[in-house]
């Protein structure tokens, strides 16, 4: 949920049809994901970002920077669900979607690709504090 390729009351009315169990939160997040830089070659185009939006040179979309993280908090923001929900939207819907069984919750025998999120004090939002892969914490 970026707020360019559809609206929160667009999102919202597909909520509210198909339920927040058959509801997956996706990215098309390109390589201006964790970089600083306004303009990245892709194939034989340069696309640049504004914000969170990202351009072909003639002006049209060509994705955005929109990280998963941001994709729960921004749902939980504009499209009147919960965290939780945000979150089974992020993880357990895809991977019953996809048919994968070892992801998506947090129970024994699972992956245990995992984020904590602690709430930020200076604004209304999560921010991560922790970061799991395969039960390894990366920031110990």
């Amino acid at each position: 949920m970026d707020g360019q390729h559809v609206s929160p009351i667009s999102i919202q009315a597909a909520l509210n049809a198909k339920g927040i169990e058959h509801s997956v939160l996706v990215t098309d997040a390109m390589g201006h994901v964790g970089s600083d830089n306004l303009t990245q070659p892709y194939f034989d185009l340069s696309i640049t970002r504004n914000g969170k939006q990202l351009t072909t040179p003639d002006g049209s979309l060509a994705g955005s920077c929109l990280t998963m993280h941001e994709a729960v908090l921004n749902t939980v923001q504009h499209c009147n669900v919960t965290m939780q929900e945000a979150i089974v939207m992020a993880t357990q819907s895809p991977a019953n979607w996809l048919g994968v069984a070892d992801r998506g919750r947090i129970e024994v025998g699972q992956q245990a690709n995992l984020i904590a999120l602690t709430p930020s004090n200076t604004s209304h939002t999560w921010q991560i504090s922790a970061h799991w892969i395969k039960g390894h914490n990366l920031h110990a």
